[in-house]
């Protein structure tokens, strides 16, 4: 179990006030994320056709952890969406190649 303690608002966590960027998404994707190879079906040429693609994936019920990690990625410049209520989802290939480097490997 990762416990986050949050001292303040979160704005108080980002870059310049004692919390950098890749420390933040690295903390909340190694707590309640994960990189999965999505795959989805496209026609192409007439064919029906699969193809995969990296995916990070980030749930929480806490706005407040969501905030912080969408604005770490905003920092970042790192595009996201949000499929639902709580979770963020990265998908873009070379995006997710960025966040791979500021992230690390899962331990």
């Amino acid at each position: 179990m990762v416990v986050i303690r949050i001292l303040g608002t979160a704005t108080s966590l980002m870059p310049g006030e004692g919390c950098i960027p890749n420390s933040c998404s690295g903390v909340c994707i190694h707590s309640d994320g994960c990189r999965v190879t999505n795959w989805a079906n496209a026609v192409v040429g007439g064919r029906q056709q699969r193809y995969e693609y990296p995916r990070y994936l980030f749930a929480n019920e806490s706005r407040d952890i969501i905030d912080i990690l969408t604005a770490a990625l905003h920092r970042l410049v790192i595009p996201w969406r949000r499929p639902r209520h709580n979770m963020i989802a990265v998908s873009r290939k070379e995006v997710v190649a960025a966040l791979d480097r500021f992230v690390g490997p899962k331990s």
